[in-house]
């Protein structure tokens, strides 16, 4: 019996750099990080899947090549969802078919295609990069942030060499945009953590990436977010200032949600100021907006959820 085995929590699987070894089959990294997860030592390690050390240390290295049946005996030991890894039926052994996993891996109930490490960006690697930031904010609500910190990091890092990488293709400015995702989430989570230095290098992350993304709501959104964490820090004047930086952001004829959400924050930050007919005015410039935007079929990306009167 493996005495040494044990349940990878959820989030472990949707991380940064683990999504994208499950995407690659890159076993020698998840076998890493499930022996980092886990606390083991390489002996730990080996005694878990049920082989030797100096084995073990050889795939760890990538000096040991690993056959489609050991990978899945590998897998089933350290509960690695094969499913993630888009296995054939037993006995295709041939180690070639494990880059023809198909172009998606199920994450956290989303479907992302997996990006190869040196191949030229193409129509799927925004939204692989995009729903990865989909599925640590679904965590978002169930995890500590300091859990889901080290994974958010980790993916701004990847996507940002990705766009380094298609800087100049057809694709850059998608990838831009879903850039700014993951930054404005590594921002939240920062501020949640108390890390106001790191939040603010990650929202103006967020903002020059939406910019260069050519999107105006994005930034928009981005921006409104750093002006109502500058609220929240106290600094009402820094607040505000932003507030009308995201409003020119967002021209003449912006969407009714997010004027409503503007102006809920504008109405924060003159209360912060002491200033309550401003706060009162941008209040109800808030309920006339939200009024409109009841009678929009959806809320407009980057907005997730309807901004209603609650």
């Amino acid at each position: 019996m493996n005495r040494m085995s044990g349940t990878l929590p959820p989030q472990f699987w949707s991380s940064s750099l683990v999504a994208s070894a499950l995407a690659e089959c890159d076993i020698p990294t998840i076998l890493a990080e499930a022996m980092r997860a886990h606390g083991w030592t390489q002996g730990q390690l080996a005694e878990a899947v049920g082989y030797s050390q100096s084995w073990v240390s050889k795939v760890l290295r990538r000096r040991q090549p690993l056959t489609i049946d050991q990978v899945r005996e590998i897998s089933g030991r350290l509960g690695v969802p094969l499913h993630l890894l888009r296995f054939g039926h037993r006995g295709d052994d041939d180690p070639t078919k494990r880059r023809d996993f198909g172009k998606a891996v199920a994450l956290a109930a989303l479907t992302v295609a997996p990006i190869p490490k040196r191949a030229e960006a193409d129509e799927t690697t925004a939204p692989t990069l995009t729903a990865i930031t989909g599925a640590q904010r679904r965590l978002e609500a169930t995890t500590p942030a300091r859990e889901l910190a080290r994974g958010a990091v980790a993916h701004v890092e990847m996507a940002s060499r990705t766009l380094g990488r298609a800087a100049r293709s057809t694709h850059a400015t998608d990838i831009c945009a879903a850039v700014s995702e993951a930054a404005g989430f590594a921002a939240w989570l920062h501020a949640d953590m108390h890390d106001a230095g790191t939040a603010r290098t990650y929202y103006r992350l967020a903002i020059d990436t939406a910019r260069r993304a050519e999107h105006n709501l994005l930034a928009s959104y981005m921006i409104g977010s750093l002006a109502s964490f500058e609220v929240e820090a106290d600094d009402a004047a820094l607040g505000l200032a932003l507030l009308s930086e995201a409003a020119r952001q967002l021209g003449d004829r912006p969407p009714a949600t997010a004027r409503a959400w503007l102006s809920s924050i504008e109405a924060l930050g003159h209360a912060t100021a002491r200033n309550a007919p401003a706060a009162m005015t941008a209040l109800r410039e808030a309920e006339k907006a939200v009024t409109a935007s009841e009678r929009a079929a959806a809320p407009p990306w980057p907005w997730v959820f309807p901004f209603d009167h609650a």
